[in-house]
């Protein structure tokens, strides 16, 4: 069992090094915007501006440089909502250029150390800093690479955990053919047929009568994102969709459904299971019976997405309003549930050893909102990512109204 809610503590932050196109297609300027206002939950070593198979011959790395600086003058007013905002400075000092040719390309004797190409000494570097993973969320091409002996790459491989938003360009391919044992999250699909993926259903036409389509449009984003802060100036328009990118590090939120090192739990960036004999790379799955907002259940790989959708969105749009004012008064704070004694902020998992026959207790009537408002805690089970048999359903006796 996992519970969530609240901030994330400094010690428990993810590592992470996002490789963009940014430049191909808006939506890689919007899913960069909203890292900023979650970037307070992440420890972010690099922002890299790549190349893909849309954008393969250049780079943008003035485009992340001014997403940071917009976001810089509304930091004051996200600190004063939530701990561990990075300042401006120390996000410029992690944008780095990737080699500006497609895939394998742009990788070769002579292309890591260029002056045109500081991303792949930057990935080594963050890499070796520490003993914890480093998450490469990869939006684009996947054309970073440096070497390693032959003695040193088995330790330098087993920190890095990619999340490849499906494979566009043949980097992801080669690194998974000639390095298997990395973790590797990624559609199996090809360049062009991105609406089978997972990932496409943060926002995409998919399942029609399922997901709540009116939270993904540009008059829902103007409405709830754009037009209430002034990050509006770096979350520009839909194009293609919206944000196709975002699930590949918010898949790292801690907000009560995610173990990072176990994607087939689920969480808010999709749900996958193993699809390696070795069991280090994970891609599609299904979900079963997810019902839709107009009744109907759907048994698709990208419910594993949709279903959350309500709760990312809403979640997003809170943020925006946090970055338009220092009052916390004027704006909604994430409740903090108090699981059995354990807070929510604390962030680890809560095991508990239990028979088959036994009656456990979960009590969250010590779980508050800062601002004030009643809530309601309910628990539910989480079947498809569950190791019980899918037959069987607890039988739960819960919703308490907890009252400020």
């Amino acid at each position: 069992m996992y519970i969530g809610g609240g901030t994330t503590p400094a010690g428990l932050k993810p590592r992470v090094f996002i490789l963009t196109d940014i430049g191909s297609d808006p939506d890689d300027q919007m899913s960069m915007t909203r890292v900023m206002v979650y970037s307070n939950e992440l420890k972010i070593q690099g922002l890299v501006a790549t190349t893909s198979k849309w954008l393969p011959n250049s780079v943008n790395p003035d485009l992340i440089q001014n997403i940071i600086k917009t976001y810089g003058t509304v930091r004051n007013n996200l600190v004063a909502h939530a701990d561990g905002y990075p300042t401006t400075a120390t996000l410029l000092s992690k944008v780095y250029s990737g080699y500006p040719a497609q895939g394998m390309l742009g990788v070769g004797a002579g292309k890591d150390s260029t002056a045109s190409s500081t991303a792949s000494n930057a990935l080594v570097a963050a890499v070796e800093a520490s003993n914890e993973p480093l998450w490469v969320p990869i939006w684009g091409g996947a054309n970073c690479k440096s070497s390693h002996s032959a003695d040193q790459l088995p330790a330098f491989v087993s920190k890095l955990r990619v999340y490849s938003i499906s494979d566009q360009d043949d980097a992801g391919p080669w690194a998974r053919d000639n390095f298997p044992s990395i973790f590797w999250i990624v559609s199996l699909n090809t360049v062009d047929n991105y609406n089978a993926s997972t990932w496409c259903a943060i926002s995409y036409d998919v399942d029609t009568g399922g997901p709540d389509a009116s939270l993904v449009t540009n008059s829902w984003l103007d409405q709830h994102v754009r037009n209430v802060s002034p990050l509006e100036k770096v979350y520009p328009q839909i194009f293609y969709f919206m944000e196709g990118d975002t699930p590949s590090w918010m898949y790292l939120m801690q907000n009560g459904l995610n173990v990072a090192e176990h994607p087939n739990w689920g969480n808010w960036g999709d749900w996958y299971t193993p699809a390696s004999s070795n069991g280090s790379i994970y891609s599609d799955t299904i979900d079963a019976n997810v019902k839709g907002v107009n009744g109907p259940l759907y048994s698709t790989n990208h419910a594993t997405l949709w279903r959350w959708r309500k709760a990312f969105q809403w979640d997003f749009a809170a943020r925006m309003l946090w970055s338009d004012t220092s009052d916390r008064s004027k704006v909604n704070h994430n409740p903090i549930m108090i699981v059995n004694g354990t807070p929510s902020n604390h962030l680890a998992p809560l095991y508990m050893n239990v028979t088959a026959d036994q009656t456990i207790t979960l009590d969250a009537s010590k779980s508050y909102d800062p601002d004030g408002n009643t809530i309601t805690p309910t628990f539910w089970q989480y079947l498809d990512a569950s190791s019980t048999p899918a037959s069987y359903t607890p039988v739960l006796n819960y919703c308490q109204r907890i009252h400020p």
